[in-house]
């Protein structure tokens, strides 16, 4: 007896990507950038752009490997 196939929709690859309180996700990432710069910490941002902690740490973990690379 032939499987059932599970799905025969479309699937999605999950949520997009948040851009928090800017208008795109490459703003979001300037921005944090430039607070970054000026010394904020990782809560700080979270609050001001509106985001979970996790987002800001990894953009800004993120952030700071592509600058040494």
């Amino acid at each position: 007896m032939p499987r059932h196939p599970q799905s025969t929709k479309p699937m999605k690859r999950g949520r997009y990507p948040t851009s928090g309180s800017c208008a795109t996700r490459a703003e979001l990432v300037a921005e944090i950038a430039k607070r970054r710069a000026l010394g904020w910490n990782i809560n700080r941002i979270r609050i001001r752009f509106e985001i979970c902690w996790r987002t800001a740490k990894d953009i800004v973990t993120k952030l700071e490997r592509d600058s040494v690379a």
